[in-house]
């Protein structure tokens, strides 16, 4: 999505569906039904709001429809007026709560999966699911819910599971993860950071300043933060302040050291441009776009895409050469941008004719020379669709 500027799932899901007769489904179907919702195969609404909630019961009307949204995408206004979902979850609800009769682990098996369970505190369903075909060979897989963990002292969840001593997975995330002055994404699961709850959680942690992007994925609190550069929070609030007014639409850091310089900003900055510009996007008012080796900022995020920073460069400083255009958005952002990928949005956006003084035409003979490739004119985009 990042490479092909896909912004939110709305456009994924246009991409997709514009884009099927280009996709292998001799595997299975694909259809593409009311926005936002894909079928693939056999797929049914029906069992899988069952099987969500065979993983939840018992659970509260709102619980299980945010719990709807974060596992399947769905808004859980639209799965609330689904009646297909309604319908079928209609008989197992009383009193504002869905419950479900669900299988236990039988007891022949349990203290050996407790044993499992308890190596460690938080676990993935995958992982689990492994450890619990291995384990629980008395039990039938439906025993593999909610309300079985709970038991046990886990509390399942969409993706995760987590120890019960913690009460929340957001407490367990505060004791061992955010409980370090360095946090180091790299070194995290992969599948632990593509956690929406978790990216939630960092995400509060960056807007609430208890944490500082000081390197690309390394989080420092902010008490090492002034250990390490003599920055106060007090000064971290002066540079979001002082960012506010600036009068570049799009901007960073590195756009802006010069001024930051004149303000006297940049010595205790210790010229770590990357820090400055997360200090600049860690408030509500800044929107950021992460592209190749930088960030860059604006304050309306409608307005934050390749097409419409390019034209505003070109606007400032002429029309020119898209090698030229590429250079001069590189040197002004400190990114590593290539031509094909200015050249790609350009085109995509209708901008070429407008700012670019090289032909279409010229340009993809040059590819085509330089590559030693046999393109037409639409293959440098036939990515937008794959």
């Amino acid at each position: 999505m990042e490479e092909l500027d896909i912004r939110d799932e709305y456009e994924l899901f246009y991409v997709i569906k514009s884009s099927i007769e280009n996709w292998n489904t001799s595997l299975f179907e694909i259809n593409c039904r009311r926005v936002l919702v894909i079928v693939m195969g056999d797929g049914s609404e029906e069992h899988q709001a069952i099987q969500l909630l065979k993983e939840l019961s018992s659970i509260d009307f709102q619980s299980y429809y945010e719990a709807y949204e974060e596992r399947f995408g769905v808004r859980k206004e639209s799965a609330q007026g689904n009646p297909t979902i309604s319908g079928i979850l209609a008989n197992y609800y009383t009193e504002g709560i869905y419950a479900i009769d669900v299988p236990s682990i039988d007891e022949r098996d349990v203290a050996a999966f407790k044993e499992v369970l308890e190596i460690k505190n938080f676990w993935f369903t995958d992982e689990l699911e492994r450890e619990f075909e291995k384990v629980c060979i008395h039990s039938s897989d439906d025993a593999f819910n909610s309300a079985a963990f709970k038991r046990l002292g886990y509390t399942l969840n969409m993706g995760y599971a987590y120890n019960d001593i913690y009460s929340s997975v957001v407490n367990y995330f505060d004791a061992e993860l955010f409980s370090s002055d360095i946090v180091d994404l790299n070194e995290l699961d992969r599948r632990l950071v593509n956690l929406s709850i978790f990216n939630s959680a960092l995400y509060k942690k960056k807007m609430d300043l208890e944490y500082i992007e000081v390197a690309p994925k390394i989080l420092m609190s902010i008490s090492q933060v002034e250990y390490v550069y003599g920055i106060t929070i007090s000064d971290v609030k002066k540079l979001q302040e002082w960012v506010l007014n600036c009068e570049d639409k799009y901007f960073n850091a590195h756009s802006l050291w010069n001024r930051l310089s004149e303000s006297g900003f940049s010595e205790k900055l210790q010229n770590n441009e990357w820090m400055c510009t997360c200090i600049f996007r860690q408030q509500e008012a800044i929107a950021s776009l992460q592209v190749a080796g930088g960030i860059i900022l604006c304050r309306e995020y409608s307005e934050l895409n390749f097409g419409l920073i390019c034209k505003w460069l070109v606007e400032k400083n002429g029309k020119m050469t898209i090698q030229n255009l590429t250079l001069l958005f590189n040197d002004t952002f400190s990114t590593r941008v290539l031509v094909s990928k200015i050249a790609e949005k350009m085109k995509a956006y209708g901008l070429w004719e407008a700012f670019v003084t090289d032909s279409f035409e010229e340009y993809i003979d040059n590819l085509v020379v330089n590559t030693d490739l046999e393109l037409d004119d639409n293959d440098l985009f036939q990515e937008e669709f794959f």
